[in-house]
């Protein structure tokens, strides 16, 4: 138990050495004292759940400690997983996963946080693994379908074999130097329930090349693959971490102990690129060791961090600003001469009309000054069709019906009306890119009520309805045209319980949003919604009569609420109003922490 410096158990001299030092680069000595590591790494491990994996552990803590020595890094160990805490984990550049995940939500919680505030991770193998029902359950979505972004386990080749390996970006820093295509070391390849080309977030490094094809022995036959696509290596973009199939070695498991087969480290190539990606990871981490993050602090983080963080014990009060665009404020200035208190969210729409189109820049201007003043911000999109000028009406415009053909022509890459509307996303964009700039975080809500079939856009389920469309805007925003400060969110309205037809992806949303315009604040709604979201921020999207205190405290899950313009004022009397902003669990701007 507890932290070891890594040596070659068989080797006396090798103990001796990591008894002196720490796995540190022997050449960089000056004044006969040894140089600060470049960066310091520390793996966790479990080493006991099966033999395969056991001794790709014992292999990996013989291996690390030697490229940490050639390269000038430290490299620790550990298979107590309690030390999986903020203070702890502060003191290092990189975190490796080495065969296993915590489990301990306190651990979970610590990693989570340490990855959102820019630490660096690596994983192998059975660390992504995840199976419903088994010993080890997908049970942690923030993990397995956020972070890795893969799901769950759903196969995998037998015996280990050698693969040839495609590298699929020949840019990332993790795939320089190495050939087109090279020979792994035996593994047992995994195969996954979500298909990773669909995320917006996750860049595949590395694939099994066809030229593999048959790959396994059996004697299974659906454990012998003979076609089909299978990302090996990853990263998500919007963390600092890979992760990598590899890392369970060929045993001989008819006879006990099993003998050895093979070895994880046995391919130069892919010794390179387990290298590659430490470094990486580490020198973009030099910075570490970092302060733990502060909770319950008006201390500087992200909105999204924010939201999690407050979840199921406070919600944020909010309200949209409707048309005019010319007056950006309206609705906001109202509630805060009302109640003396802003809201703590501010909301904006591009809108329809052509004056509200011609005021758009206005628009945006008020959202930047809003969140100069301290507000979260967000944007919505009450759009046009792309059938119809970007100037419209409401009814026959944004409330309107595009043909089925319409429609596949929309979501169809190439198509005539997929063009126009990534022609509008570029005006979109070019509203958006001063904000980023800016250092702005919007929360951005592209197509509201999906399930409303009154709206052009809504009211499509399945995986070429409504949810193509929000992939398809959030993919050319995020990926093609750069928006990395939008924090998107997924919205429904109560009238239908089908929100799974809607769902664009889970790695596609990171906050759902539900509009309560009818029996929505029952709590049959609330207890249907929160297995759909998991442990995602949500938030009341809209509504028109307010939530009460008393039914925030039971409904503790509600991120935030936002009234919907004047219908505030119609529906809910000023005493209502105030009390509620008020109320010692409601967050207005004047309590709302600093934002990076």
């Amino acid at each position: 138990m507890g932290i070891r410096f890594q040596a070659n158990r068989n080797s006396a001299l090798a103990a001796m050495l990591a008894g002196c030092f720490l796995a540190v680069s022997g050449a960089a000595m000056a004044d006969g004292q040894a140089a600060a590591p470049a960066f310091r790494v520390i793996a966790f491990y479990n080493g006991k759940v099966e033999a395969a994996h056991t001794s790709f552990v014992d292999e990996a803590n013989r291996w690390f400690p030697k490229m940490a020595a050639q390269e000038g890094f430290a490299y620790e160990s550990t298979d107590d997983w309690s030390k999986l805490n903020r203070e702890f984990l502060s003191r290092y550049g990189v975190v490796v996963f080495l065969d296993a995940r915590p489990d301990a939500p306190a651990q979970r919680e610590a990693f989570r946080a340490y990855m959102e505030h820019g630490g660096g991770w690596m994983g192998f193998h059975f660390a992504g693994f995840a199976l419903t029902p088994s010993q080890f359950p997908q049970n942690w979505d923030w993990y397995h379908n956020e972070f890795l972004g893969a799901g769950s386990y759903a196969g995998n080749t037998w015996r280990p074999t050698a693969a040839v390996l495609k590298v699929e970006d020949k840019t990332h820093p993790v795939t320089q130097g190495l050939p087109d295509t090279f020979q792994s070391a035996p593994n047992e390849w995994y195969k996954w329930s979500t298909d990773l080309r669909t995320s917006a977030n996750i860049k595949i490094l590395l694939s099994i090349d066809p030229a593999s094809f048959p790959l396994g022995t059996g004697p299974k036959q659906h454990e012998i693959w003979h076609a089909g696509y299978y990302p090996v290596v990853w990263t998500n973009t919007k963390y600092r971490m890979v992760y990598f199939n590899m890392g369970h070695n060929d045993i001989d498991l008819a006879n006990k102990p099993g003998k050895q087969h093979s070895s994880t480290f046995a391919s130069d190539a892919q010794n390179k690129l387990i290298l590659n990606a430490v470094l990486w990871l580490g020198k973009g981490n030099a910075a570490a060791p970092r302060p733990p993050p502060a909770s319950g602090k008006a201390a500087a983080l992200s909105v999204l961090n924010y939201l999690r963080q407050i979840s199921g014990r406070q919600t944020i009060a909010g309200i949209h600003n409707r048309e005019p665009n010319s007056r950006p404020s309206l609705q906001t200035d109202r509630v805060a001469r009302l109640t003396g208190r802003h809201p703590g969210l501010w909301s904006g729409d591009f809108l329809f009309s052509a004056d509200d189109v011609g005021n758009r820049a206005k628009m945006i201007g008020e959202c930047k000054r809003q969140w100069e003043e301290g507000s979260i911000v967000q944007l919505m999109a009450h759009v046009a069709p792309p059938n119809q000028p970007e100037a419209c009406g409401w009814r026959g415009g944004v409330m309107s019906h595009l043909s089925d053909q319409q429609w596949r022509d929309l979501v169809t890459d190439g198509g005539s009306l997929n063009k126009v509307w990534k022609t509008r996303l570029d005006g979109f964009a070019a509203h958006l890119q001063p904000l980023k700039q800016s250092g702005v975080q919007v929360l951005f809500r592209p197509f509201h009520e999906m399930n409303q079939g009154q709206f052009w856009w809504g009211g499509r389920p399945g995986p070429r309805g409504t949810a193509a469309l929000y992939r398809l805007t959030r993919d050319y925003l995020a990926g093609v045209k750069g928006l990395t400060n939008l924090v998107w969110v997924w919205d429904m309205q109560d009238m239908s319980r089908d929100f799974a037809q809607y769902n664009p992806g889970n790695q596609y949303w990171d906050v759902f949003a539900f509009d309560v315009y009818g029996d929505g604040y029952g709590k049959t709604w609330y207890d249907y919604i929160l297995p759909i979201v998991g442990d995602k921020p949500m938030a009341i999207g809209e509504c028109a009569k307010l939530p009460t205190a008393e039914m925030l405290a039971e409904q503790p899950r509600w991120c935030f609420f936002m009234s919907w313009a004047e219908l505030t004022f119609k529906q809910n009397s000023e005493r209502q109003i105030s009390e509620l902003y008020r109320a010692p669990r409601v967050i207005t701007r004047e309590r709302l922490p600093k934002f990076e």
